[in-house]
Parts: structure tokens; sequence; C-alpha cells
């Protein structure tokens, strides 16, 4: 008998792992019997133990019979069984011993074997620009086709959920809005302004709609406000926020 172990992951790239008896964390597990396949196995596993259904993997370990796989859970599934905690790719290690094959699975089978510069090491973000499926796909479209190199951000709502806030050098990874990668970023620069000051030149950075500064304004100000209301805070003017810009690292691909 062997194991089948699963990489069960969220849109933001959480990875879900379990409480063992000896209060340690590891990956989820099963026993595969003989005869069985590892796939079937730990679906069987992942309803039983989360009550779940797993959709079909993203990825597998390759081999002949592979016995690791990775999942991309729907945003509208949760799991809340016993002894299961959420924690983000940057805080595995120190955290379970599966850490680096937790991180070497990932990278085989989420970044398609592309491994971020030693300099970000695992400490990376994960996000979808925009919101909403439609519009996450359509403006990672336009990073990954060379058109938008900025994006913006409201620095009260960023705080307020808890978000990374972009410095240089950080490293991100822009999914599809679904939890699928498309490319990674570098952070090249960020800077602080009130949103009424930003400058024409940004709105061609980050390359939304025409591309003027009139079209930036009106669909940043209505996603702030519709923020604002989702966390009770206000939006103005006055409001201070981010303008980040990168490059593009990499084009997650394994053609």
């Amino acid at each position: 008998m062997r194991d089948a172990r699963g990489l069960v992951l969220d849109t933001a790239h959480r990875v879900l792992l379990l409480r063992a008896l000896d209060d340690t964390w590891h990956a989820p597990a099963t026993v595969v019997r003989v005869g069985e396949r590892p796939l079937v196995a730990f679906v069987a596993f992942a309803r039983e133990r989360f009550e779940i259904d797993l959709p079909r993997p993203c990825g597998m370990r390759p081999a002949m019979d592979p016995a690791e796989f990775a999942f991309v859970l729907d945003p509208s599934v949760r799991v809340d069984a016993a002894e299961t905690s959420w924690v983000p790719l940057r805080d595995l290690d120190g955290l379970t011993r599966d850490a680096d094959a937790l991180w070497s699975l990932y990278v085989d089978t989420m970044l398609g074997g592309w491994i971020p510069p030693a300099r970000a090491g695992r400490v990376i973000d994960v996000f979808a620009f925009g919101t909403g499926a439609r519009t996450n796909a359509a403006l990672a479209h336009l990073v990954a086709r060379g058109h938008k190199r900025g994006t913006a951000g409201w620095l009260a709502a960023e705080e307020a959920r808890r978000n990374v806030i972009p410095a240089p050098g950080l490293v991100s990874i822009i999914t599809d809005g679904f939890g699928y990668p498309v490319c990674a970023l570098e952070t090249v620069r960020v800077d602080l302004t009130r949103f009424a000051d930003v400058p024409e030149d940004f709105a061609r950075t980050e390359a939304e709609g025409d591309g003027s500064l009139a079209d930036w304004t009106e669909a940043h100000r209505a996603a702030f406000l519709k923020q604002g209301e989702e966390l009770g805070i206000e939006f103005s003017d006055d409001a201070v926020v981010f303008l980040e810009r990168f490059r593009v690292l990499r084009v997650l691909d394994r053609a």
C-alpha cells in the first residue's frame, strides 16, 4: 500500500492542511489499497473527511502511476471540517514537514515548472485583477499580451481585507479568477497618492478601457465606492491609493 496526497488550494492559493494527533500539520493524504486508483482513493477521502466533492485535478506529479495531485476549489466551496487550516504558501516553512514537497508539487503543477526568483523564495502573492471572473480573465489577458503594466488599489480597503500591500521586489502570481495561473509579475515601483491626483501617464500604464485618465477615474471610482459599501468605510477623492508598476517575469505555460 502507499499514500495518495493532495495539494488542495483555494483561488488565492492558500493550502489546506490537517492537524495530526501530535499537533503537527500535514497535507491531506490517504492510504491507497492494492488495486485501487490513487485519484479515486483521494477523492473518496476528501468527500468523507471534508464533505466536499473535489473537481478534476488541475495537475499531477508526472509519473506512470501518479499519486500526488493538485486541486483548485471553486470559490463557492467551503471547508469547515475540524482540525483543518488554510495556510498561504509563504507560511508553509516551519509549519509543516510537507513544506518542501508541497512547494515542489505547486511549482510543477501550477507554475508549469517555473521557479520564482531565489530572492523571492516562497514569499509570493497570488491574486486576480478586478472583480468577477470575466474581468479577472480580461485583465490577465491584457498583462499576458503586453499591454497592462500597472495596477492600483485603495490602501484603506486593502488593509481592511488584510491583503498584501505591494512593495518593490514582490513577486505575484496572477490568476484568471478561477485560481489558474496566467503569469508571474515583479513589482518595480509603488507610489502613494490621493485618488484625485492620479496622473494621466498611470492610466496609460494600467491600460484598461480606452487608456484615458477620465476612463480610469470613472471605472476606479465605481469600484472603490463598491468596496467602501462592502467594508463599511467611506471613499472620497482624498482617499490614498497605491499605484503599482510591475514587469512580467513569466507567462506561465508548459507547451
